[in-house]
């Protein structure tokens, strides 16, 4: 048998969106520790450190999406002595940057193919109401029915829904592309000659 109360507190638990910190402005802070710099950018970047590390990315990704909308973000990131405050910065912004502009060419396919399907789907109408007009045979009617409903659902599957969450998500990333990105360097201890021998 099952623990009602147990099983409710266990609900609320899920219910609740990840916590997030604020700071002193209303800010919603994102916190990274990177001590290395294989943790902040991409292994694959060989010329300079501007390609993000898709882990940090995703990270960051994940603690920004329950970001209310009227707050701004800040990202706070620790890292190594000899890390660069402007090599960082860049890395996020462009990221989050190429994510937005691919999302953005993402809509406009979704508009061309919404509005593609809007109108297979009223010629399909066109027809099926000629069908009744001219000739009836109620097996081609079914049919017909059918691919205009089936067109009909796409576009507005594809206008509606989907590009509800694309502009949730394009929101987002423009905050991230425009948050503020403070490097905090941690100094580094040096080991003693007594340090070594332990």
């Amino acid at each position: 048998m099952f623990d009602r109360k147990k099983l409710k507190a266990t609900r609320k638990e899920m219910a609740k969106k990840e916590e997030i910190h604020f700071d002193s402005d209303d800010n919603a802070l994102i916190t990274v520790k990177a001590d290395k710099d294989e943790q902040l950018f991409s292994s694959y970047d060989y010329d300079n450190n501007e390609k993000l590390n898709e882990e940090l990315a995703e990270y960051i990704w994940d603690k920004a999406r329950f970001v209310p909308a009227k707050s701004d973000i800040r990202i706070k990131v620790y890292a190594s002595e000899k890390a660069n405050k402007k090599e960082i910065e860049n890395a996020i912004h462009n990221k989050f940057k190429k994510e937005y502009l691919e999302l953005k060419e993402e809509k406009k396919k979704n508009a061309l193919f919404s509005l593609s399907m809007l109108i297979a789907g009223l010629l399909f109408l066109g027809v099926l109401y000629l069908s009744y007009l001219f000739f009836r045979n109620e097996f081609l009617d079914v049919i017909l029915e059918i691919i205009v409903w089936v067109f009909l659902w796409e576009a507005t599957d594809a206008f509606f829904l989907q590009r509800a969450s694309m502009r949730r998500k394009q929101f987002i990333l423009l905050k991230l592309c425009a948050s503020n990105v403070e490097v905090i360097k941690k100094r580094t201890k040096k080991l003693t000659t007594d340090d070594e021998k332990k």
